[in-house]
């Protein structure tokens, strides 16, 4: 084999090699092309919460499903909507949710309880400022009763009988010595 031969055997590979080169260049370009559009539908797909997620890599349809279930989830939990909680929200949500409304109901228990204690003291304290003011208006009337009642030469009362009569009447106590 002579130079030139060597030299167009070399010059057609190297020609089929820039033109492999050329056609690996665009179809790449045209990988890229559709990457990017793939990309954009994503990005697209992502913002809302109804459109599906299958121009999306797993990775990140997989985290995208898992923040339109935590909007979910917190939505429910915000209503309280146990159907939605069960359905949507991760094991912790689940029992932090539980938690809470035990925690509401004890809260409302509680709030039952100090209401009914309140009706029982105000009632208790309503009966024990009647009956001061009644002992105290008893005192008032007794004390009337025996400073109006004849005095002895020494400044001792003397209850008589209608002294004794009046203090009957209001419940009173038997006048001192």
């Amino acid at each position: 084999m002579n130079l030139v031969t060597i030299a167009r055997i070399g010059g057609a590979l190297g020609f089929l090699v820039l033109c492999w080169f050329a056609q690996d260049r665009f179809h790449q370009a045209g990988l890229v092309k559709a990457l990017t559009a793939d990309r954009a539908a994503c990005a697209v797909a992502a913002q809302t919460a109804d459109q599906p997620l299958d121009k999306c890599p797993a990775e990140v349809a997989a985290r995208v499903t898992a923040a339109r279930r935590g909007v979910v989830c917190e939505t429910a939990l915000k209503e309280g909507n146990l159907y939605v909680i069960r359905a949507a929200c991760p094991e912790q949500a689940k029992r932090l949710g539980a938690e809470l409304t035990a925690a509401q109901a004890d809260l409302a228990d509680l709030r039952l309880q100090i209401a009914a204690a309140s009706k029982v003291t105000d009632a208790a304290v309503a009966r024990a400022e009647a009956r001061g003011t009644a002992t105290a208006r008893r005192e008032a009337e007794n004390a009337r009763t025996i400073q109006s009642a004849p005095r002895s030469p020494d400044g001792r009362v003397r209850c008589d009988a209608d002294c004794l009569r009046a203090l009957s009447e209001t419940g009173g106590d038997r006048p001192g010595p």
